[in-house]
């Protein structure tokens, strides 16, 4: 089923590569191309759709940044391509209908889920938009300051804080202090 109209535009390119990836794994932190978590897919999805200033390597895109990136756009007013934000700390990639490409969590791959009332939707500016193109920020000046550290210290946050609320980690903690527990019980007895 086809969620959007094969325009031409960044958007409906990020889209096509965003669903190239699906079935893909999920994993924290990774930006393709074998595997992905939420920021890392709507990152590749839009780098290799051509979005100037989103190149491979860009540090910028992680899910505390992208929530300034762009316009906010009202909810119901999405259109396929949109930024969707279900919650502050994940984002998927708007494909009409109440859809959006996702990488959900670790064990669940790439694929499309249903959204609603979301916490935020962001605008990426591209010329297929009506826009000069390229990553917009809204309220935010620039013009002769490096925010760079800035931006690199909200992500490090964001990443902590995504890290210890997906329940696998509290799992993976769970077994390592286990094993850890068990090891040190069968030196005492040894």
């Amino acid at each position: 089923m086809s969620y959007y109209q094969d325009d031409g535009s960044i958007a409906t390119k990020a889209i096509t590569v965003a669903a190239q990836q699906a079935g893909k794994p999920y994993i924290w932190g990774a930006a393709g191309p074998d595997a992905f978590d939420c920021s890392g897919l709507v990152h590749y999805a839009y780098a290799n759709a051509g979005l100037p200033g989103a190149g491979p390597t860009s540090h910028m895109w992680n899910t505390a940044s992208i929530r300034f990136m762009g316009d906010p756009i009202p909810t119901g007013s999405e259109q396929p391509g949109d930024l969707v934000m279900p919650h502050s700390g994940h984002v998927g990639i708007c494909i009409g209908n109440g859809k959006m490409w996702n990488a959900p969590q670790t064990g669940i791959p790439v694929r499309i889920d249903s959204y609603s009332h979301p916490w935020a939707i962001r605008r990426i500016s591209t010329p297929g938009n009506g826009s000069a193109g390229g990553i917009q920020t809204t309220g935010v000046t620039t013009t002769g300051l490096d925010i760079s550290g800035v931006t690199d210290a909200i992500g490090a946050i964001d990443d902590v804080v995504s890290w210890f609320t997906d329940t696998h980690n509290w799992v993976r903690i769970g077994e390592v202090a286990g094993g850890t527990i068990l090891l040190l019980a069968a030196l005492r007895m040894g």
